[in-house]
């Protein structure tokens, strides 16, 4: 029985040797070693409507959700300016997000045009006089 077992863990070594692998290629792209992140070119101006079809099929809805009000960092309202959002997915800090360096800057381009073109749901904290109010007693106590 302990021989069983001790072939069984050997066997699990051996198999999450090439399940690590298959996830790092398809986490890159499908290439072993991940491109360069470069400087978007100037004057680069994507398209809304081009960038829908793409954030679907790129599956960024997956963690950030159909209208980018879900993940970290939440899309919608976007913070990044263009240059900066393909930086970022050109090279990521966080461990969940794919490394996205092989899509073309036009690309990226258009996916970022298309969030920045989606309505925030919420209106600022501060525009809203009934919460104001209430932080306001809430100092005041």
């Amino acid at each position: 029985m302990r021989k069983a077992l001790a072939r069984i863990r050997s066997g699990l070594k051996r198999a999450a040797v090439p399940a690590a692998l298959a996830g790092a290629l398809v986490l890159s792209g499908g290439g072993l070693t991940p491109a360069a992140p470069q400087d978007p070119p100037a004057g680069v101006t994507g398209n809304a409507e081009r960038g829908r079809p793409l954030f679907e099929s790129y599956k960024c809805y997956a963690c950030h959700g159909f209208e980018g009000e879900t993940g970290s960092p939440r899309l919608v309202p976007m913070t990044f300016t263009q240059e900066g959002f393909i930086a970022y997915v050109r090279s990521p800090r966080t461990q969940g997000m794919p490394n996205y360096s092989s899509v073309p800057v036009q690309t990226l381009a258009d996916i970022y045009a298309y969030i920045d073109s989606i309505p925030p749901d919420a209106p600022p904290a501060e525009s809203i006089p009934l919460l104001n109010s209430v932080l306001e007693e809430l100092e005041d106590d």
